[in-house]
């Protein structure tokens, strides 16, 4: 088997894990969420010249050509199982780059990868409404305080990204906003005889 087959198996093998076939919304257990979340992290802190999970992502991501196209698809199948997940949705929208990629609808040009791009902007903003629940329930998080500290930023991120997140989950995996004018489709007619 090729390194990119096994790799591509296992990115689909932990996004199974981290409930890519479960529903939305469900029940965690804190154990299992934890070590779920160490994995993450201590994968990406052994990949070579890579220090987050979201440069691994986007390291992967940025490979173009239909050739990695399962790559791609495995990818975004794993964030979008786990961005529901309030840390990798704080990961995510705090690294810049990885961001800029999912809210650009050209990033993707096969229907594979742009329902792959929806299914991550999708678990985003149901990211996005449970942070606003939260900070609304409970008030603004302390930046030092959850999830061992630094997490003030990434909530920050969150904040700053959730129009542009509802704005790109509204448009669909097309790119289709709406209310815009749609472009209108280039017909040529043909000259009677």
């Amino acid at each position: 088997r090729s390194r990119e087959a096994v790799s591509i198996a296992a990115l689909h093998c932990l996004a199974v894990v981290a409930g890519a076939d479960r529903a939305l919304r469900y029940t965690t257990v804190p154990g299992a969420e934890d070590a779920l979340r160490a994995l993450v992290y201590e994968a990406a802190h052994t990949a070579p010249g890579v220090a987050t999970p979201a440069e691994v992502f986007l390291k992967l991501l940025q490979r173009a050509g239909d050739s990695f196209l399962p790559l791609r698809v495995a990818v975004y199948r794993l964030l979008a199982a786990l961005c529901r997940r309030q840390w990798a949705a704080y990961e995510v929208t705090a690294h810049a780059p990885l961001l800029e990629h999912l809210l650009d609808p050209t990033s993707e040009s096969t229907n594979e990868g742009r329902d792959g791009v929806y299914a991550v902007m999708c678990a985003l903003a149901s990211a996005v409404e449970v942070h606003c629940d939260t900070v609304m329930t409970d008030g603004p998080v302390d930046a030092g305080a959850a999830n061992g500290g630094g997490q003030g930023t990434h909530r920050g991120a969150l904040d700053a990204a959730k129009d542009q997140i509802l704005a790109a989950k509204r448009a669909g995996p097309y790119g289709i906003r709406v209310g815009a004018a749609q472009p209108a489709p280039q017909v040529a007619t043909m000259d009677s005889v």
